[in-house]
């Protein structure tokens, strides 16, 4: 085994005082191995950890413990600043730039990052720690250009299949438009308040106050009842990723928040607008705080399909709405108002046919997706494994 930092250096440097404004990367703003966002920023306005730049061929990850953000730099992201929550290496003259973006991206890496992460709140490696990484016997550079390739055909077919579910979601998006016409305008149909179209009070709800739930204490391992976070709540899809649990005892203490299979979940704290139905893998759920909201519509004059995706292209719209504080939010009334398309419900259930026939071959890509991934991670534990 070798130290990975006899075969690069760190390389960010301090951002120089400059005019105008440039794109700022924070470490959000990275995903699926890219610099998907950015905000623009000047030089006496940007936030303090705006304050590095990198060079092409640089390969930037993300300092925070549990999170495998690796990216490469390229002509144009050359030009942006980055948060401080990076890290960019560069690499001496026998390491082969694509090789070392895969060994960041890979468990082997991560593994290590982690063990050597400290902090009192927010953990993450720093340049001692960084040090003491480790990575097997470099190959030459053929070699290293070689498995550099394979492992970038992988990505290409997981790039390339993800693009294929956002082409399918664009197509969900143009049937929506040309049944029922443009989301935020009543240009086909009428449109009705959210709060007329349920039946009961209890249909549309939020989770409980942050005080009626110790985080620490109610959370358990082998807890009974799954609890609903908005990290949970993704764009039609319901995400079990660190699902919580809680013991069934609390549970019936919140039962307002209760949370059924078919029922339609809309986040409202923080990230806005993002709209799944509750999947029938689970009997019952709870919502875990006034971040989420869960909506019981009335099945005999709206498709819950139809609704979620209604909302769900009103995401722009809800957060121009959405109140100012430390993170933006929807309060109870908002989400009361949000004015839904209502045509005749037959022409909302043959939507809704169309998006469940989509769902069969997004769940095929989807499972491609997964053995993909899978597959990256077993050649990159071979070829780097210690």
């Amino acid at each position: 085994m070798v130290k990975l930092l006899d075969y690069c250096k760190i390389s960010g440097k301090k951002v120089d005082r400059f005019t105008g404004e440039k794109e700022y990367v924070a470490t959000a703003d990275v995903e699926d191995n890219k610099v998907h966002s950015y905000k623009y920023v000047d030089f006496d306005n940007k936030p303090s950890r705006a304050n590095q730049i990198a060079n092409v061929n640089d390969v930037g990850f993300a300092a925070m413990m549990n999170t495998n953000k690796a990216f490469l730099i390229n002509n144009i992201n050359k030009e942006y600043i980055y948060s401080t929550g990076f890290y960019f290496l560069k690499c001496n003259d026998d390491l082969y730039y694509k090789y070392l973006y895969h060994f960041i991206n890979s468990e082997v890496f991560n593994k290590q990052k982690d063990k050597f992460s400290t902090g009192a709140t927010m953990k993450g490696i720093n340049n001692k720690n960084l040090e003491l990484i480790e990575i097997r016997k470099i190959p030459v550079i053929a070699e290293q250009k070689k498995i550099s390739e394979k492992l970038d055909l992988i990505i290409k077919m997981i790039i390339n299949r993800k693009e294929q579910l956002v082409d399918l979601d664009n197509f969900i998006k143009s049937q929506f438009v040309e049944m029922f016409g443009d989301p935020n305008l009543n240009d086909k149909y009428e449109t009705q308040k959210l709060i007329t179209l349920i039946k009961n009070k209890g249909d549309l709800v939020d989770g409980p106050f942050g005080s009626s739930v110790n985080t620490k204490t109610d959370y358990i391992e082998n807890g009974e009842i799954p609890v609903i976070r908005t990290v949970n709540i993704k764009q039609m899809e319901f995400s079990p990723s660190d699902l919580k649990y809680m013991k069934r005892e609390k549970y019936e203490t919140l039962i307002r928040s209760r949370v059924l299979p078919g029922d339609i979940l809309l986040s409202k704290v923080g990230t806005i607008g993002n709209v799944c139905i509750f999947p029938n893998d689970y009997s019952e759920a709870i919502l875990s705080t006034t971040g989420s909201t869960r909506i019981r519509i009335d099945e005999t004059r709206m498709n819950r399909i139809f609704t979620a995706y209604n909302l769900l292209y009103l995401k722009d719209k809800l957060n121009k709405i959405a109140s100012v504080g430390v993170q933006p939010f929807l309060n109870m009334t908002h989400i009361k108002n949000i004015e839904l398309k209502v045509p005749p419900i037959e022409m909302q259930n043959k939507f809704a046919l169309i998006v469940e026939k989509i769902d069969k071959q997004k769940f095929i890509i989807q499972q491609d997706i997964k053995d993909l991934e899978q597959l990256y991670i077993n050649k990159t534990n071979d070829y780097f494994k210690i």
